[in-house]
Order: structure tokens, then C-alpha cells, then sequence
């Protein structure tokens, strides 16, 4: 029952991710017509080689930079648990979670990735401290969200489109999430104990809840500390390829998208693989209001996605790979 749950889920992904690529090249194709063109999904496809090549060399380059401090980040978390953990299995370990989480929902496999690299004996505390990882890596896109809605009205205005509706309801949900996502992540107390019990009653979980060990606020503070900085690389990243197919606004206006984009897609549940398509929409409409042409997000859009989530994906899998021929070995 629960592998049709998820082959159906994984269906649903897909079938969202194919609706919101075909709804962006129909906005790309109008957008194209409109200024005299026809444009083809080929020729969607083969604008990705006109983009500058030092720009997108560099983004591409920030790559481990961004995976780095992700792997830093976690096993700063759970150095309480295991102290010997390298930073090279740190890093097999996030990959390989960005594996398992880009088919699942929500990235709920990210938890079960990145556990496969640590020893028995404490995978459901370090299970439970990447929640505080992904906590604090929202905040970090809240805080982001913020200097978008505060700076809206002198980059960009809804006035008289079909999304002034919804500028205050965004409003609403950043101003909920943020000191919510700030309590359960300098306060975990709040959902610990509650996960703690629920731990308890199912003993095929091996957890002992008095292992459990509260979240220092230091701790908590470094952890928000990683992330804003890995939401800054990744932010530059984004930026860097904006100007490589042609952004002509100034870098404080590209920030401001991205802060935006990264918002709304923080709000729509559909994540992982459905992903590829759905920030793309969000960036298709989200740059007309600056009056640039749809094209120029949607080809970063793509890149960052290939770049950032799919590429270390893949690694995870060949890590993944490596690690059950050695306990194949171990068995045998």
C-alpha cells in the first residue's frame, strides 16, 4: 500500500511538473509573438546556449560552495551524536539525500538519504536535527521574502494585474511563518517532545528518548547563521545567471526577484521533482512585473534547477551506489 501511495505521489509530481512547463512555453511563445518571433520548443531549448559562458561557469563553480556549507551545517547540528563524522561523508550524505528527497514528497526522503552514512545508534535524533536544518533554511528564505515585500512598491507594483489579489494574502503568510519558523527553531522543545512520544511507540524506531538532547541556542544561532549564508550563495548564483541571458536591471533589482521567487515557491507545496516547473512559472510571471522578457528567467531558472538540485542529485545516487557495494561486502 504505501509503494502505490508514493508511485501515484511520484505520478502527481510529474504530471504537475509537465502542466507547468507546457503553461511557461505557451507564455514564452506568446511573449514571443507578441514582439514578431515564433518560437518552437526547440528553440526554447537551444536559447540555453546563448547565455554568457564565463557568467554561468561561474555560478556552476559556486556549486560545492553552496554544498559545503549545507554539509557544515548539518554536521554542526548533529556533532553531538557523532563528533568522528567527516566532512566528506558530510557532504555523501547530503547528496544522497537530495536523491532520495527530489522523488519524494516534500523532500521527505532527504531524512532517510543523508541517515544512510551515519552509524546505528543515534539516525532518528540526527533524523530529527535535519528538521532543524530545513527549519532554520526557511527562515532563511522568510527573511529574503521580507526584503522583498518591504522594498516592493520601489522595484515592482500588482496595481491593475492579476495578482494585486493576492499581494497581501503573500503579506499574511510571511508575517505567520517567520516567528513560527523562528520558535520552532530556537525553541524545539515545542515539537520534540510531541515527536519524542510519538518516537516512543513505535520501537522499531530504536530511539531512546532520553538520548535526546535539547537544541542549544548557539546552536541553533550557527545553524541560521549557515543558512543565510548558503540562501546568499544560492541567490548569487541565480544572479549570475540572470545577467548571463541578458537581465539588463541592476543587481539589487535581480536580488529582489529572486527574494520573491524564492518566497512564493516556499508557499506551494509541490517540491522535488515538480519543482522543475513550478519555479520556472513563478519566475516567468514574477519578471514581467519588472518589465523584462519572460525568456530571461526562464533559462536561469532551469540552469539553477540542473545546477543545484539535479547535479548533486545524480552524485548522490553514484555515492549511494558506493555505499551498499560496501556493506555488500561487509555481509558477505
Amino acid at each position: 500500500m504505501p509503494g502505490k501511495r508514493n508511485r501515484n505521489f511520484l505520478i502527481l509530481k510529474i504530471l504537475v511538473s509537465v502542466a507547468a512547463l507546457v503553461y511557461v512555453f505557451f507564455r514564452l511563445k506568446s511573449d514571443a509573438l507578441h514582439n514578431g518571433l515564433i518560437q518552437t520548443p526547440l528553440d526554447v531549448i537551444l536559447g540555453m546556449r546563448e547565455g554568457n559562458a564565463f557568467l554561468i561557469l561561474i555560478s556552476v563553480c559556486l556549486l560545492p560552495v553552496n554544498l559545503g556549507i549545507e554539509a557544515l551545517k548539518w554536521k554542526w547540528l548533529i556533532r553531538d551524536y557523532y563528533p568522528d563524522l567527516s566532512f566528506t561523508r558530510a557532504v555523501k550524505a547530503v547528496t544522497t539525500g537530495m536523491s532520495f528527497g527530489i522523488l519524494t514528497p516534500n523532500r521527505l526522503g532527504d531524512y532517510a538519504g543523508r541517515i544512510l552514512f551515519l552509524e546505528e545508534g543515534f539516525r532518528v535524533e540526527a533524523a530529527l536535527f535535519t528538521f532543524v536544518d530545513r527549519l532554520s533554511q526557511m527562515a532563511a528564505t522568510l527573511i529574503g521574502g521580507f526584503f522583498f515585500l518591504y522594498f516592493m512598491d520601489q522595484f515592482i507594483s500588482f496595481q491593475g494585474s492579476s495578482w494585486e489579489n493576492y499581494e497581501y494574502e503573500f503579506k499574511i503568510a510571511a508575517v505567520l511563518l517567520f516567528p513560527i519558523t523562528l520558535i520552532f527553531l530556537f525553541w524545539p522543545a515545542i515539537w520534540m517532545k510531541p515527536l519524542l512520544w510519538l518516537a516512543g511507540k513505535f520501537p522499531v524506531l530504536k530511539m531512546n528518548p532520553g538520548s535526546m538532547r535539547p537544541v542549544p541556542f548557539s546552536k541553533a544561532a550557527g545553524a541560521m547563521a549557515l543558512s543565510l549564508l548558503r540562501y546568499a550563495v544560492f541567490s548569487f548564483q541565480y544572479v549570475l545567471l540572470l545577467k548571463a541571458y541578458g537581465f539588463s536591471l541592476g543587481i539589487a533589482t535581480a536580488f529582489h526577484l529572486i527574494a520573491g521567487i524564492f518566497l512564493i515557491k516556499s508557499v506551494i507545496p509541490f517540491v522535488g521533482l515538480s519543482e522543475l516547473g513550478i519555479r520556472e512559472a513563478v519566475a516567468v510571471e514574477m519578471i514581467a512585473f519588472y518589465g523584462i522578457d519572460s525568456a530571461v528567467a526562464f533559462h536561469p531558472t532551469v540552469l539553477l534547477y540542473l545546477v543545484n538540485i539535479l547535479l548533486p542529485a545524480l552524485v548522490g545516487l553514484v555515492f549511494l551506489a558506493q555505499l551498499k557495494l560496501k556493506s555488500g561486502k561487509g555481509e558477505s
